[in-house]
């Protein structure tokens, strides 16, 4: 205060450690709490205040020189620092944090109370007001846990049993909120695969609480990596008809979306950011040539034996021997752009021949045997046959190098495997000829020892199972 003062005037303070506007919070933590200013023993009607200023209209008479007191719950603030003993916080951090997920809050300061009862710390704002649950404090530090809350800044208070404001030191306060500092490439391929960096603050580093859409219908950005300050995500093809740039939501929780200016988060499916394959040449049967420079992916498997052309924009691969075989759909993508479109969109399937390299074993039992089929190039689904026309059944899953299937007694013949209506015999025959039959049965107080028959001048070392049908045994 400066000059003179006059009956009616409304004064100004500035200082700490005063109550804060029970309007803004809930009312039930000010059960008894006094405040009051007097300006040469003269009342100040206070109108308006927070923890670090005071509004109040002078009562008293004209006077050019005063003297101001403010009594806060009979704390008065003419009394000497050693007789207040009034605790003081001087820093928190972190100063920001994300409005989804629970936050541990530090806040350092001075003559702080040690008994977690004594201690109230809540967030609060016009609209909103939080308790952070206080779980630790010493004379110079308070930690307490935030779990969450609506996105905003928020004055941070502190009182003690007795609701005594703690000396905020001025005023500290804390930002609830995402924010992106921005977002690369803003163009890429209308066939989708484009890898979207977004950087920022706050991002969740659980993969369930992060979530990025891509304009008003909110096509999915497919996340791939995520930290605190950056999330990668790859973009879906352009199946809705976006024809110009696009927002970028990034999103926690679903309903939490990070601060981002609109310039930042913008991308757009582009005509020229999108690869063109122009032309499929077929070598053999598992070698092609594609025009452009591409890295290419067959049947989610990297191609082996790439070689990129740059001059000529070619680029030749070999159909991995661990892809499945039959109709698959090539993916071309190009770094930093995306995936390719076909300009002919047959050419971006092509036919994987399959070859039997193995049958075992080649002679079975009559009762029936399991075979383990090796080559390359095995689809999904497919049917084997023997010569006679019996099929074995597949058994477990198809690999593409490798499958199982179980032949009835009756199967003899040589082997063929058919996948989309394409037969390759294996050249080998197959024949169920041995009957194992048990001829005897010896019972003793420690084992059952039987005896095989028929099939031990082929393996005679190998392992059965013992199969009991009645109870006795």
């Amino acid at each position: 205060m400066t000059g003179a003062i006059f009956p009616g005037a409304l004064v100004s303070l500035d200082g700490h450690g005063f109550l804060f506007d029970g309007a803004f919070v809930d009312t039930d933590i000010y059960t008894e709490h006094t405040q009051s200013v007097t300006i040469n023993g003269f009342d100040c009607n206070i109108v308006l205040f927070t923890n670090y200023q005071i509004f109040c209209f002078y009562t008293g008479t004209q006077s050019t020189e005063y003297e101001v007191v403010v009594t806060v719950n009979s704390i008065s603030s003419n009394q000497t620092e050693d007789e207040q003993d009034m605790p003081i916080i001087n820093s928190i951090t972190p100063l920001s944090a994300s409005p989804a997920l629970v936050t541990t809050f530090t806040l350092s300061g001075e003559a702080i109370d040690t008994n977690l009862d004594n201690i109230t710390i809540i967030f609060e704002n016009a609209d909103y007001s939080y308790f952070c649950g206080v779980c630790d404090a010493t004379e110079t530090q308070i930690t307490c846990i935030l779990n969450g809350g609506e996105p905003g800044v928020y004055n941070v208070r502190v009182t003690d049993s007795d609701s005594n404001a703690y000396d905020m030191n001025g005023g500290q306060q804390v930002t609830l909120g995402l924010n992106v500092a921005d977002l690369q490439p803003k163009t890429g391929s209308q066939a989708g695969g484009t890898l979207l960096t977004i950087t920022g603050d706050h991002f969740s580093t659980e993969a369930s609480q992060n979530q990025i859409t891509v304009g008003v219908r909110n096509v999915i950005c497919d996340i791939e990596s995520f930290t605190e300050t950056e999330i990668t995500c790859r973009t879906r093809q352009n199946d809705v008809g976006y024809d110009s740039a696009q927002s970028v939501a990034v999103l926690q929780r679903v309903s939490f979306e990070a601060n981002c200016d609109p310039a930042v988060c913008s991308f757009e499916y582009s005509d020229s950011a999108t690869p063109t394959i122009t032309n499929v040449i077929k070598i053999d049967d598992f070698n092609y040539r594609l025009e452009g420079s591409l890295f290419v992916y067959v049947d989610g498997v990297q191609a082996d034996n790439l070689v990129v052309n740059e001059i000529d924009q070619e680029a030749e691969f070999t159909v991995p021997s661990t892809a499945h075989g039959g109709l698959i759909e090539i993916t071309a993508h190009v770094s930093g752009y995306g995936n390719a479109v076909f300009q002919n969109t047959e050419d971006a399937w092509i036919s994987i021949p399959h070859s039997i390299a193995s049958v075992a074993p080649l002679v079975g039992s009559q009762s029936g045997s399991i075979l383990t089929v090796t080559g390359q190039g095995f689809s999904k689904s497919l049917i084997i046959e023997f010569g006679n026309g019996e099929s074995c059944e597949i058994v477990g899953e198809i690999g593409p190098q490798e499958f199982q299937c179980e032949a009835s007694g009756a199967a003899s013949g040589e082997l063929n495997v058919i996948q989309d209506t394409v037969s390759v015999a294996a050249g080998i025959s197959y024949a169920a000829t041995y009957a194992p039959q048990v001829s005897t049965i010896a019972d003793s107080t420690a084992e059952i020892i039987f005896t095989l028959t028929g099939y031990t001048d082929i393996a005679p070392i190998a392992q059965f199972d013992l199969k009991l049908s009645n109870e006795q045994y």
